[in-house]
């Protein structure tokens, strides 16, 4: 009796050490390194930019970039009224503004910034970054005046008409800071809200229609979906013997999850790929209560 429960101890660890061997390897060999540098050159991760000092040795320095069909004086108005409380953030408006559109238009009582000026972050307006810096219509510099953060947002001319949009944050961890799960918080899911910002920017700043909130909201809500049908079956390999058909499962949904969020395909591939994550957890369901009905019979 005791060999048999050290045996399935064993296999039980075996089982829980691999699902997070492939959590990690999803996370850090195949995300991670792209979510670093969304749309950025190779000369622009290694540019410098103001505020590179604030934060000597990060533990998380991401360098993001877009081109934008417009001059820089077109695009800095679009920048300097970015914050929750105020034009919003021109990303996921359901999940970073409370619901509320943001901004289609420059509003004049945004266009007055300055350092030392708080870029809210939270509902009450009393959370947030401070601006340390601004150079407009070059670049604006927010901290979080403790200085275990930087973000920078930086405009670089590339012709008359055509402008990159460059933003940096650099963060290192305070494993006793409050804000620690912010940090963290920010560190996995980042790209998802900053490259949508950054779209939005753009797609404001070139006139175009900004994409609608429903759209973005399902857009994200089937990233979600999908990613948890990676966890229900990363679950279902560690608690139950026979786990080939969800590691299977799993790391199909791994695959398919990074292509989904780093790819951003149109919303009718999002929607088509999470269906078939969840339809593969359901076909692995039935195999299983097919084969514990004939071990029972």
């Amino acid at each position: 009796m005791q060999t048999k429960r050290s045996v399935k101890t064993i296999r039980f660890l075996g089982r829980l050490a691999l699902a997070l061997t492939l959590a990690l390897a999803a996370c850090f060999v195949f995300y991670r390194p792209f979510q670093l540098k969304w749309g950025a050159t190779r000369d622009e991760v290694r540019r410098p930019l103001p505020g590179d000092e604030i934060v000597a040795a990060p533990k998380f320095d991401a360098t993001r970039a877009v081109t934008i069909a417009a001059p820089p004086e077109k695009i800095w108005p679009w920048l300097q009224q970015i914050g929750m409380q105020r034009a919003g953030w021109y990303s996921y408006d359901l999940i970073d503004n409370l619901a509320r559109r943001s901004a289609e238009k420059i509003l004049p009582q945004f266009q007055h910034l300055h350092a030392g000026d708080l870029i809210p972050m939270s509902p009450d307006g009393r959370m947030g970054f401070r601006v340390k810096e601004l150079n407009p219509p070059q670049w604006m510099l927010w901290w979080d005046e403790r200085g275990n953060l930087s973000w920078v947002w930086a405009l670089v001319p590339l012709d008359p008409g055509h402008t990159r949009l460059l933003t940096r944050v650099r963060l290192t961890y305070r494993w006793v800071s409050p804000y620690l799960l912010f940090y963290l918080a920010l560190d996995v899911g980042d790209l998802v809200m900053m490259r949508q910002s950054m779209l939005g920017i753009r797609d404001r700043a070139e006139g175009r229609k900004a994409g609608s909130m429903l759209v973005l909201s399902l857009e994200f809500l089937m990233w979600i979906l999908a990613l948890a049908g990676f966890v229900v079956a990363e679950i279902r390999m560690v608690r139950k013997p026979g786990f080939w058909w969800p590691l299977a499962v799993a790391v199909f949904s791994a695959a398919i999850t990074i292509l989904l969020v780093l790819g951003k395909p149109p919303l009718w591939v999002t929607v088509l790929f999470t269906l078939v994550i969840w339809g593969m957890l359901g076909l692995v369901s039935q195999i299983r209560f097919k084969a514990t009905k004939k071990i029972q019979a």
